[in-house]
C-alpha cells in the first residue's frame, strides 16, 4: 500500500475486510467524489497503519444506506477507488506541503536578508541570526532562488 499523507506523518499500510466490507455495503450512488471524500477523512482520522473507517459518521448523515453485498466487480472498484485516493492524497499533500515549507523558508530568509542588508556570513549576517551554518544557508538560497545582491 502507497504511503499517504507525509504531512500527517501518517503511513497507511493495509485496508482492513471489516472497512472494505462497511465500503461494499454502503449505497454509493455513483458518486465517486462522495466515496473520495470520506476515504481523505478516514485517512485523516487514522491513527495507526491500518485504515479506519468511520462507519457511524455515514449512518447519522442518514442519506443513504447498506444496500448490502456488491458483487466482485463492485468490490474491486472500491478497492481501486481507495488505493487511488490514498495515492492522490500522498502525492498531492507531499507536493504542497513541500512548496509551503519552501514558501515559508522563503520568507524568513528573505526577511532576515533584508534586516542584514544581504550580508550572509559573519557575526551580523544573516545565516548567524537564523542560527544555522553560512553554507548551509547558501544552498538553501541556491536552492529557492534567493539572490542576496537584491537586499544590499
Amino acid at each position: 500500500m502507497q504511503k499517504c499523507a507525509r504531512q500527517m506523518q501518517k503511513q497507511i499500510e493495509t485496508i482492513p475486510a471489516s472497512a472494505l466490507k462497511a465500503l461494499e455495503e454502503w449505497e454509493w450512488p455513483g458518486n465517486v467524489r462522495e466515496l473520495q471524500n470520506f476515504i481523505e477523512r478516514s485517512v485523516i482520522l487514522t491513527r495507526g497503519k491500518a485504515l479506519e473507517v468511520p462507519v457511524a459518521e455515514l449512518e447519522k448523515r442518514g442519506i443513504h444506506k447498506p444496500v448490502g453485498r456488491l458483487n466482485a466487480g463492485g468490490r474491486e472498484e472500491i478497492v481501486r477507488i481507495v488505493r487511488e485516493t490514498i495515492s492522490e492524497m500522498d502525492s498531492g499533500v507531499a507536493k504542497s506541503a513541500a512548496k509551503e515549507i519552501d514558501e515559508r523558508q522563503r520568507e524568513e530568509i528573505e526577511r532576515v536578508l533584508g534586516e542584514t542588508k544581504g550580508r550572509v556570513g559573519g557575526p551580523k549576517g544573516a545565516a548567524a541570526r537564523l542560527d544555522i551554518n553560512r553554507t548551509t544557508l547558501l544552498a538553501r538560497m541556491k536552492k529557492l532562488g534567493i539572490d542576496p545582491k537584491l537586499f544590499s
